[in-house]
């Protein structure tokens, strides 16, 4: 059935939303490519309200003069959020920061500057996906090194960045890597 509580946002721009998730607090978090939602504008990460009725906040990825775009986030167990996508700068309450194609974030926005990455202006980052047991990020895209390392397509960064060298792909992937999944050990 469908939920009358929640409020069809009115989402304009390019107007493609990649993921939603909803956090512990009840709020939503929605990454895309969007220009404007409930008349915020140029916010292509935001929190709703729980009825989808009001931003609570957002941060602003730019690609050189356009908007960027949020292919992918992750929220770990401290509700720090962890975005990857087509972009190569954060704005938001912690002013403005270089972070081509992947930055962190608490849960109130603010720029996590402790996560360094490796990624060139080139880069896109399509998928993220968490590994509790090693406390790293497997990142995949479209991009052929990090920090100045061969990974073609995929890499496996801690959370500070550097490289988790006990993950290799060889020479990675001829094409862009769309989905990243951790299989639960049984």
């Amino acid at each position: 059935t469908i939920d009358s509580s929640w409020t069809t946002l009115q989402v304009e721009g390019n107007a493609s939303i990649r993921k939603i998730v909803e956090d512990v607090d009840g709020s939503v978090l929605i990454g895309g490519g969007f220009t404007s939602v409930l008349g915020v504008s140029n916010a292509q990460f935001i929190r709703v309200n729980s009825s989808g009725t009001a931003v609570l906040n957002h941060i602003i990825l730019s690609a050189s003069t356009e908007a960027g775009i949020v292919n992918d986030f992750v929220v770990d167990s401290n509700r720090e959020i962890t975005i990857g996508g087509s972009f190569l700068s954060y704005s938001g309450n912690s002013g403005i920061s270089s972070r081509p194609g992947l930055v962190r974030v608490d849960s109130d926005f603010a720029l996590d500057v402790t996560l360094s990455t490796g990624f060139t202006n080139l880069s896109e980052i399509n998928t993220i996906a968490f590994d509790n047991l090693t406390n790293s990020y497997y990142v995949g895209g479209l991009f052929s090194s990090y920090s100045g390392e061969v990974e073609g397509n995929v890499v496996k960064i801690d959370t500070f960045g550097a490289i988790d060298t006990s993950f290799s792909a060889g020479t990675g992937f001829d094409t862009a890597v769309n989905t990243i999944s951790i299989q639960p050990l049984s």
